[in-house]
């Protein structure tokens, strides 16, 4: 149920923040790149926190069944810690965007690579959630969400 609200939610909290920003400072709307590109990273990676319930002769310590719980899901440990691993990712894909939505207005002429700074940090955000989902596409056979 957290997933089916938060997922979907998620990005238009971060859009309607960043609009608060943006209209509180007064500065100008059109600097989006780097945030979308940050947003978009975080949302992609939110579906990836479920995780998927495996077979019961891949979980570690899986020889005595869950009676008390029957509604309850084996995963593996490797799927824990993925797990784990892209709430951090979260974290700091959340800082990110926080990032680019200061450079973006406060320094939008600053360049890294030929690039301005708060597109370049977006786009590498960006290219972090894709990998993320590629590896998880490639441990589980489909994509999350």
């Amino acid at each position: 149920m957290v997933h089916s609200v938060f997922i979907p939610a998620f990005p238009l909290m971060q859009l309607t923040h960043e609009w608060a920003l943006r209209v509180a400072l007064q500065v100008d709307t059109v600097a989006f790149i780097g945030p979308t590109l940050a947003t978009a990273a975080v949302s992609y990676l939110l579906p990836l926190t479920k995780p998927i319930p495996g077979s019961r002769a891949s979980i570690i310590g899986a020889s005595r069944p869950v009676a008390h719980c029957p509604s309850a899901a084996l995963i593996s440990r490797a799927d824990f810690n993925f797990s784990g691993l892209i709430w951090i990712l979260i974290l700091f894909g959340i800082c990110a965007w926080e990032a680019t939505c200061y450079l973006s207005m406060r320094y939008p002429e600053l360049k890294t690579c030929s690039m301005p700074t708060h597109v370049a940090v977006g786009l590498i955000a960006y290219s972090i959630s894709l990998l993320m989902n590629f590896i998880s596409w490639r441990r589980c056979g489909r994509f999350h969400g």
